[in-house]
Formats: C-alpha cells, structure tokens, sequence
C-alpha cells in the first residue's frame, strides 16, 4: 500500500489507485504458501478488474503488479480474456515490477489473453535476489523479472512487450526486489 502511495505521489498519477491483495504471511520463508494463497484469489481479481472496466465512471485501467502479483494479474486477466472472449478495452496498460512468472508460463498466459491486449511493459534487473530464491524454488527454472533470463528482447517485442532494464538503478532495498520504485 505504502509503495503503490509513493508511485501514485511520485508519478504526480491523476487516477483513482485501488490495492488488491491476497493472504499473504509477506515472509519469503512462506513463499509457497504466498503462492497458494495468489491461486485462491485469482476469481477475486478477476471479479474486481472486470467490474472496474464494466463502471460507466472509469475511463482506463491500468494493472501495476509487483512479483507474484504479476503472476496474479497474468491468471486474472487470462481468466477474463478465457471467460468474456477478450479483455476489456478499457485495461490499457499492464505493468509488470520484478515478476515472478516462470518465463513459458507468461508466454502460454500472454497468448491465451487473445489477439487484443493492453500493452504490456515489464521492469526487470539481473541483480533480484528474491527471484534468485524463486528460480531455486521453481527447480532453477527463469523468472520473468530477471533481465538476463529473459528470452530475447525481439521475442518479447514481437509479443508486444516492453521491457526496462532496471539494473543499474542505485537499490536501497537488500534483496534488490523493488529496484523499480527506486
């Protein structure tokens, strides 16, 4: 909540900022349940971004989703796109911060949203240790917030994904994880 203030502030965003979050025990020694917990809250996301773009008062929508949110954010809007055909005009924009997506997975997600997607822009440096941790976990399978582990830049851009290398940004966090407010 505290970041997503600073970003809004920071940003000087003239919108509406709305938190979604799960059961989260917010321990990196409690990542699979984290995990679990993001699972069991994708119909919940789903359910408050359709009713967002469905309110005659919203104009756009924009996703900001930082790690296994991204994850999250990725499920919901597949889910819609799955359910409804496509996803909302009105969802313009999708922003990724250190994403914690298995590389195939964000690529079978991204497909199955359909043909009309909102941009999508993805912040990511070589240096996330957390990432570190979920590669490890995942059985040293890539994150996508790694910007050495990603598939290459013309994959990416011939998905329509924009990617900022966050690398060298100065960090004041330890793990590197949240380069992309810095």
């Amino acid at each position: 909540v505290t970041r997503l203030a600073r970003v809004v502030c920071d940003g000087e965003v003239d919108a509406v900022p709305v938190v979604f979050t799960w059961p989260s025990r917010g321990s990196v020694f409690d990542y699979l349940y984290d995990r679990e917990s993001a699972m069991w809250s994708r119909r919940a996301l789903e359910d408050l971004v359709r009713d967002a773009a469905r309110d005659h008062e919203v104009s756009e929508v924009t996703i900001l989703a930082h790690s296994m949110g991204a994850w999250l954010a990725a499920e919901a809007l597949r889910g819609i796109a799955m359910r409804d055909g496509r996803i909302p005009k009105k969802i313009t924009d999708v922003v990724f911060a250190s994403p914690d997506i298995d590389i195939d997975v964000f690529r079978r997600q991204f497909v199955e949203m359909g043909s009309e997607r909102p941009r999508f822009t993805v912040f990511a440096t070589r240096r996330d240790k957390a990432l570190g941790l979920s590669r490890w976990l995942a059985g040293d399978i890539g994150r996508l917030g790694t910007a050495g582990e990603m598939p290459s830049p013309a994959v990416l851009q011939a998905l329509g994904v924009t990617v900022v290398d966050t690398s060298d940004v100065p960090s004041t966090g330890p793990l590197r994880h949240t380069d992309f407010a810095d």
